[in-house]
């Protein structure tokens, strides 16, 4: 099996925010279920880069409690194409493991961008909660080493960013 250099994204969006038509999804390869966060209208499915390989095949169950509409988008990728006003939790489970994205920011339409990154269980949580980022056009990712802005404490235990026009 050859690996796969990125994760498997896959982003269920409903086409409304009645609760009784928001989908419930499962990702799952071989009986292997995925972790789906839910953020209606939206779903975000992932699977990290050790779990994927080449060919592998997935299967989707979406499912709602009437009928409802929605759009299916699945990619691989290292970052998370994340919308302007989105906003996401995410369970990260494994020291060292990441949450990686990106946001496209047409820049006649923002006076501030901000992004912020909160714990839920501090009191869990052994090491440090980092937030980097670059901002400009053709930017690199940011990473610990090479970053134009770092995250500065804010309430709860939380890190923030913020880039004003």
């Amino acid at each position: 099996m050859v690996p796969v250099n990125g994760r498997l994204f896959v982003r269920v969006e409903s086409a409304t925010n009645d609760f009784l038509a928001l989908p419930v999804v499962a990702l799952n390869k071989g009986g292997i279920y995925f972790d789906c966060m839910d953020q209606s209208p939206v779903v975000l499915c992932m699977v990290p880069t050790e779990d994927l390989q080449q060919d592998d095949r997935f299967e989707v169950d979406v499912n709602c409690l009437t009928d409802c509409n929605y759009t299916i988008v699945a990619y691989v990728d290292r970052y998370y194409k994340m919308k302007l006003g989105e906003s996401f939790m995410i369970g990260i489970d494994r020291d060292g493991q990441q949450f990686e994205a990106t946001v496209d920011v047409d820049v006649d339409s923002f006076s501030e961008v901000r992004v912020l990154a909160t714990l839920d269980n501090p009191e869990e949580v052994d090491g440090a909660l980092a937030l980097y980022g670059n901002a400009g056009d053709s930017v690199q990712p940011p990473s610990v080493d090479v970053h134009q802005l770092e995250g500065k404490f804010i309430w709860n235990d939380g890190l923030g960013l913020f880039v004003s026009r």
